[in-house]
C-alpha cells in the first residue's frame, strides 16, 4: 500500500511538472530529483538523443565528475553500450536476460553478473560502470510515440537497490517525460527557427510581413524603412489600405475574397502580384509581392504572410523599354514611309522625264531627217520641243532647288517691296493662262498700298509660282480667287487662294509639304508634277518668316491654299520702293 501511495505521489508531481511552463533544464532536473528520491538509487541520469547521433547526459546527480567526464558522450554507431544499445531498440544476445518487454534494461547484481561473462560478451560493454563497482543498474528507454529519443539511467553501489517495480515504474513515466522532452525540442527548433528568421528577415532588403485578416501587420521587417520610409513601429499602424493605392487595394481584397470562397483544396496558397505603395514622402513605388495563405488546422484562412521587393528600377527600365519600341517602331513606319514616296518620286519623275524627252527627241528626229511638209509646220516642232524642254528644266530647277535649300545653301536677298506689286505680278502671269483654260480668276487686294514685305523677290515668285501652277493644274472647271487681307494684330499679309478643283480627302494621312508627296498615284498619273512645289513653298515661306497651310472640305470640293508674310513697314504715298 504504502509503495502505491509512493508511486501515486511520484506520478502526481511528474504530471504537475509536465503541466507547468518551466525551461528544460529545470524540467530535467526537477525529474532526476523526483525520481532520486523515489527510486533511493544514488545516481540517476537522463540522457537525450541530439541531432548528431549522440546521446549526452543533460541532466544528472549523484556522477563524480570523472565519470561524466569519460561517459557523457556517447555516440550511438560507434560505442558499445548498453546505453547505445537501449536508445537504438537494438539489444544483443548476451543483453537478452537483463532486458524487459518495454526494450529496459536492469540488473540488480551487475558486478557479479558481468564479472561471469566472458571475453567476447564483455566486449559489447565499455565496463566503465563495472570499474566504478555499480552494483545496481537500469537503462530504461525514453519514448515520444513510436520512437526512442534518449534513455533514464540508474546506478547505486548497492545490490538489489533497482528492480523490477521501480523499472516498470519508469517505463509507465517513460512516455510522459518523452511528451514533455518532445515538447522542448519542438519549442527549441522553434525558437532557433524563429532566430534564423529574424536574422534573415533583418538582413534582407526584402520587406517580411504577416498580416491578418483586417489587412493589420502582426509582424514587419525593418527594411519597411528603405522600401517606404516609415519605421517599423510607425508602418504597424498603418493598414493594407493605407499604403496601396486604391485600385490595387481593391484588386487585392477581390483576390482574398475569391480566395476565401474556395475549397481549400482548390486554392492558390501562393501569388505573385504587383503593386503601387506610397511612401511617408508621397512618393509611390511600384513593389512585387510575394503571399502565402496563413491557414489552420481546418484550412480556414487565417492571416497572409510574404514579402515585398521594390521594383520601381524594373519598371522604370520596362517603361523606357516600352517607349523605345514605340519609337523604334513609329520610326520603322515613318522609313517605310519615306521609303514609299521615294520610290513613288522616282516613278513620278521618270515618267515625268521620259514622256516629254520621248516626244522631243520624236520631234527633233523628224525635223533632222526633213520630214515636216513646210516651215511651218518646221516652227511648230521646234516650238513644241522648246516648250517641253523648258517643262524638264523646271523639274531639274525644283530638284536643285530642293536640294540645295535642304543643305542650307541658299541665300535670300530682302527687297522691301508693296503689296500692291505683288497682286499686280500675279494679274500680269497667270490671268490669262487661268482664263486660257476656261476657268474664272478673280483676285482681291484689301491692304492700304503704302504697306511693305521685305521679302527676296525672285524666291516669292517661285512660291506664286508653284501655287498658282498647282491650283491651276487640278482645276478643271469652276474659278481661282486670291484673297489678300492684312492682320494687323500679327503685323502679317495674308494671301488666300482659293480654288475648285478635285480638294483632298478627309482620310488622306500624307504631308502634302512633304517632298515628293502626290495626292495619289492615279493623280500623279492624271496631273504630273513631282510634288515638290509645296515642299518648296514651305521653305521658302518659312525662311522669310511667314507660315504656309492647306487645308480642303473634302474631295471634289477645292482646296485653299494660306500663306503669310511679315509687313516691313509702312510707308507715305509719294516714298519709292524697289523690286
Amino acid at each position: 500500500m504504502r509503495n502505491h501511495q509512493r508511486e501515486e505521489k511520484a506520478r502526481n508531481a511528474l504530471l504537475e511538472l509536465f503541466s507547468k511552463k518551466t525551461e528544460r533544464i529545470e524540467y530535467l532536473n526537477s525529474v532526476v530529483a523526483l525520481l532520486k528520491d523515489w527510486s533511493q538509487c544514488s545516481k540517476i541520469g537522463i540522457r537525450i538523443l541530439s541531432t548528431d547521433g549522440n546521446i549526452p547526459f543533460q541532466s544528472t546527480v549523484g556522477y563524480g565528475e570523472d565519470f561524466l567526464e569519460s561517459e557523457c558522450w556517447l555516440a550511438l554507431h560507434i560505442d558499445n553500450c548498453i546505453c547505445t544499445r537501449v536508445v537504438l531498440g537494438e539489444p544483443t544476445e548476451s543483453d537478452e536476460p537483463y532486458m524487459t518487454s518495454f526494450g529496459s534494461f536492469y540488473s540488480g547484481t551487475s558486478v557479479h553478473d558481468f564479472k561471469s561473462m566472458g571475453k567476447a560478451e564483455l566486449a559489447l560493454y565499455r565496463a566503465r560502470c563495472l570499474r566504478e563497482n555499480f552494483n545496481s543498474l537500469g537503462v530504461i528507454p525514453i519514448h515520444y510515440r513510436d520512437d526512442l529519443i534518449g534513455a533514464i539511467h540508474l546506478a547505486d553501489e548497492n545490490e538489489n537497490t533497482i528492480n523490477r517495480t521501480i523499472i516498470d515504474f519508469i517505463e509507465a513515466m517513460s512516455p510522459l517525460i518523452g511528451e514533455a522532452i518532445h515538447r522542448f525540442n519542438v519549442e527549441d527548433e522553434l525558437q532557433k527557427s524563429e532566430q534564423r528568421f529574424r536574422f534573415l528577415a533583418e538582413n534582407s532588403p526584402a520587406v517580411i510581413w504577416q498580416l491578418d485578416l483586417q489587412g493589420n501587420y502582426i509582424y514587419l521587417s525593418p527594411s519597411i524603412e528603405d522600401l517606404l520610409g516609415y519605421t517599423v513601429e510607425e508602418a504597424m499602424t498603418l493598414t493594407m489600405k493605407d499604403r496601396l493605392e486604391p485600385t490595387d487595394y481593391d484588386a487585392a481584397m477581390s483576390l482574398l475574397m475569391e480566395e476565401l470562397q474556395k475549397d481549400p483544396e482548390e486554392r492558390a496558397r501562393s501569388r505573385t502580384l504587383e503593386f503601387k505603395q506610397r511612401r511617408k514622402d508621397g512618393h509611390v513605388v511600384w513593389t512585387e509581392v510575394q503571399v502565402r495563405l496563413i491557414e489552420d488546422t481546418n484550412g480556414n484562412i487565417t492571416g497572409l504572410q510574404g514579402s515585398t521587393t521594390n521594383i520601381s528600377p524594373r519598371k522604370r527600365a520596362e517603361l523606357e523599354r516600352t517607349v523605345y519600341l514605340h519609337k523604334l517602331e513609329e520610326l520603322t513606319i515613318e522609313l517605310e514611309r519615306a521609303n514609299q514616296i521615294k520610290n513613288e518620286f522616282l516613278a513620278n519623275v521618270s515618267h515625268e522625264l521620259r514622256t516629254p524627252l520621248n516626244s522631243t527627241m520624236g520631234l527633233l528626229k523628224l525635223i533632222i531627217d526633213g520630214l515636216y511638209d513646210d516651215d511651218k509646220e518646221l516652227m511648230d516642232f521646234v516650238t513644241t520641243s522648246h516648250i517641253t524642254l523648258q517643262g524638264l528644266t523646271n523639274i531639274v530647277n525644283d530638284i536643285l532647288s530642293l536640294s540645295q535649300m535642304q543643305a542650307g545653301n541658299i541665300e535670300f536677298t530682302y527687297v522691301e517691296i508693296p503689296v500692291e506689286d505683288i497682286c499686280i505680278k500675279i494679274e500680269s502671269d497667270y490671268r490669262s493662262k487661268i482664263e486660257g483654260k476656261g476657268l474664272e480668276f478673280n483676285i482681291s487686294n484689301k491692304v492700304e498700298q503704302r504697306v511693305l514685305v521685305g521679302v527676296d523677290w525672285t524666291n516669292i515668285t517661285l512660291v506664286i509660282h508653284h501655287i498658282l501652277e498647282n491650283s491651276i493644274k487640278f482645276t478643271n472647271e469652276g474659278k481661282i480667287d486670291i484673297e489678300v487681307t492684312q492682320d494687323e494684330a500679327n503685323d502679317l499679309i495674308r494671301f488666300e487662294v482659293n480654288d475648285t478643283g478635285i480638294g483632298i480627302e478627309q482620310d488622306y494621312e500624307k504631308d502634302p509639304f512633304a517632298p515628293f508627296v502626290q495626292l495619289d498615284g492615279s493623280t500623279t498619273r492624271e496631273h504630273g508634277g513631282t510634288g515638290l512645289g509645296l515642299t518648296i513653298s514651305k521653305i521658302i515661306i518659312e525662311k522669310i518668316g511667314g507660315q504656309i497651310s492647306i487645308r480642303s472640305p473634302g474631295k471634289d470640293q477645292g482646296t485653299t491654299i494660306e500663306f503669310t508674310l511679315p509687313i516691313y513697314c509702312e510707308v507715305e504715298d509719294d516714298v519709292q520702293t524697289n523690286m
